[in-house]
C-alpha cells in the first residue's frame, strides 16, 4: 500500500476508513486461501435476521433436512397412502463480537529514527491477528462441538473422530468414511485439514505436501502457511492441534510440597486445591503423568455458516491521548460475526454476556445437534462434514 494513504505519526488525523482498509488488506491476503477452501457458506435466514442494525444477539432458525418418504406401487388397484413431508430441524445461532486495541507512544518513534513507524507496523500486525482470533474461534467451535453430550451430540464425537497412533496416508481417508458413509464420496466431503507442524513435516518429507504461495502488501511473493495434501489444503497450526491429558494419583506426601498442585476428586473430574491443609492431605491426588496428543482437524464443503457483515458502529477507530506517557496513540477494531457449524444448535447454557468467549464456544454445554420442530430426532451427523483424527505420535 502507498505510504500516502495512511500515516499513524505525522500531527494530522488519521481516516478511520483508511486505517479499516489496511488492516483488512492484509488480514485478507491470509485469510483467502481458507475461505476459498469453501468451508463457509452464506445463509439468508441467517444473513436477515441479524442484519438489522438494532439487530438480533441470538436467534432460534430452521434447518431443512432430507424428504423420508418411500415409494409406493402404482399399479392401478392399490391405494397410494399419504405421504411424508420434509424434515424441519431447529436450531439456536447467535452472534458474537471481538476486538482488538493496540497502542504506542510518540517516543518510541522518536528514538527509533528514520524511516521506522511503530504504529504502521501495529497496524500490519493487528491486520495479521486478526487471522489467528478467527482461526481460534473455528477451533474453539469444533471443540465445544466435539465435547457436548446433549441432544445427540455424543454420537457425533464418536462417529467423526478416529483415534490412532500415528497418521498415515490414509488416515484422513479413513476418518472421513467412518464419519461421513456414503456422503464422502458423493461430493460432500472434506476439502480441509488443520494439523500440527510436526505432522505437516512428517507429510512433508514424505513429499505429499506443496505449500501455497501469496502476494503480500508489498507485493512479494510468499509461502503462506497454507499448503495441500492431494486435493485437501492443509492449515498449519500449532496453538489449536495439541491437547495434553492428564492421570492422577493418590498422593504418597506426608508433607505439603510447596511445588506440587494437589487435587481433590469430584467424581470422575480433579479440582485444584487452592490452599492445601496438611490434615487432608491423605486425600489429595496429584498429576502422574502428562500425555500430548496431536489433533488433526478435517472440514468438509459449507460445514460453517458464516456472516461477516453485522453492523457495528464504529469498526475502526484511532484515539490520541496527548498527556499519556508524552503523548500516545491508540488503535481500536471492532467486528461481529456470525460463525456457526451446520447441523449444530447453540443452546447457550453456560454464557455470561450477549457475545460468548472462545472458552463458552468451546464448552460442550453450549452445544447440542438441530432438533426436528416435534423434538423426536436429531439432525443427521452424517451430513456434518466435519472430523478428528487423535495420534498419540506425531
Amino acid at each position: 500500500m502507498n505510504e500516502d494513504v495512511i500515516k499513524f505519526y505525522d500531527g494530522k488525523a488519521v481516516n478511520g476508513q483508511a486505517f479499516g482498509a489496511y488492516i483488512s488488506e492484509i488480514a485478507k491476503t491470509r485469510e483467502n486461501k481458507l475461505i476459498n477452501a469453501d468451508i463457509f457458506t452464506s445463509d439468508k435466514n441467517v444473513n436477515d435476521t441479524f442484519a438489522n442494525s438494532t439487530g438480533n444477539i441470538y436467534a432460534v432458525l430452521p434447518l431443512l433436512g432430507d424428504f423420508n418418504g418411500n415409494a409406493q406401487n402404482y399399479d392401478g388397484e392399490t391405494d397410494l397412502t399419504e405421504g411424508e413431508g420434509v424434515d424441519t430441524y431447529l436450531y439456536g445461532v447467535t452472534s458474537y463480537g471481538r476486538a482488538l486495541v493496540g497502542s504506542e507512544i510518540d517516543y518510541a518513534n522518536e528514538i527509533a529514527g528514520k524511516n521506522v513507524d511503530f504504529r504502521e507496523h501495529l497496524a500490519k500486525r493487528m491486520g495479521e491477528k486478526w487471522v489467528d482470533i478467527r482461526e481460534n474461534t473455528l477451533i474453539s467451535i469444533i471443540n465445544g462441538m466435539y465435547s457436548s453430550t446433549t441432544d445427540g451430540a455424543g454420537v457425533f464425537a464418536s462417529e467423526h473422530t478416529l483415534e490412532v497412533d500415528k497418521i498415515e496416508e490414509t488416515s484422513l481417508n479413513d476418518a472421513s468414511q467412518k464419519a461421513l458413509g456414503d456422503k464422502d464420496f458423493n461430493g460432500k466431503g472434506l476439502v480441509l485439514t488443520i494439523m500440527h507442524s510436526k505432522i505437516a513435516n512428517n507429510l512433508r518429507n514424505k513429499k505429499l505436501l506443496e505449500y501455497m504461495k501469496y502476494t503480500d502488501e508489498n507485493g512479494m511473493e510468499r509461502n503462506s502457511n497454507l499448503a495441500q495434501w492431494g486435493d485437501k489444503l492443509v492449515l498449519v497450526d500449532d496453538t489449536i492441534t495439541t491437547l495434553k491429558t492428564y492421570t492422577y494419583k493418590v498422593t504418597t506426601d506426608t508433607t505439603l510440597n510447596t511445588n506440587k498442585t494437589y487435587y481433590t476428586k469430584n467424581g470422575n473430574v480433579y479440582v485444584k486445591v487452592d490452599e492445601p491443609n496438611v490434615a487432608n492431605i491423605s486425600a489429595y491426588y496429584e498429576v502422574d503423568k502428562i500425555t500430548t496428543k496431536y489433533m488433526t482437524y478435517g472440514i468438509g464443503n459449507g460445514a460453517f455458516i458464516r456472516d461477516d457483515n453485522l453492523p457495528v458502529e464504529v469498526p475502526f477507530e484511532r484515539y490520541r491521548n496527548p498527556f499519556k506517557n508524552g503523548g500516545k496513540v491508540t488503535l481500536l477494531n471492532r467486528e461481529r460475526k456470525v460463525l456457526h457449524p451446520k447441523g449444530f444448535s447453540f443452546i447457550r447454557e453456560e454464557v455470561k454476556t450477549d457475545s460468548p468467549t472462545d472458552e463458552e464456544f468451546a464448552d460442550g454445554a453450549n452445544w447440542g445437534l438441530a432438533k426436528s420442530s416435534d423434538g423426536t430426532k436429531f439432525y443427521p451427523h452424517q451430513l456434518i462434514p466435519v472430523v478428528r483424527i487423535v495420534s498419540t505420535e506425531a
